[in-house]
């Protein structure tokens, strides 16, 4: 559990204002997880439409 992590907020900082997290490590894999899924299907679909394209189509498709 991280708790009391300190943020500096540039100026906000010098008039006294401190910020607390509390992250538990499952917010961070389910943070983590959801991040990992959503570069996996957004990497996919680009990828599926380009494989299925014949090297003389890519190419006049430029």
């Amino acid at each position: 559990n991280l708790n009391g992590i300190s943020i500096n907020l540039g100026p906000a900082s010098s008039s006294g204002l401190t910020v607390f997290l509390s992250l538990s490590a499952q917010d961070v894999l389910i943070s983590l997880g959801i991040a990992i899924l959503a570069s996996v299907i957004a990497g996919i679909y680009p990828a599926l439409k380009a494989s299925r394209l014949t090297v003389i189509e890519a190419i006049r498709r430029d």
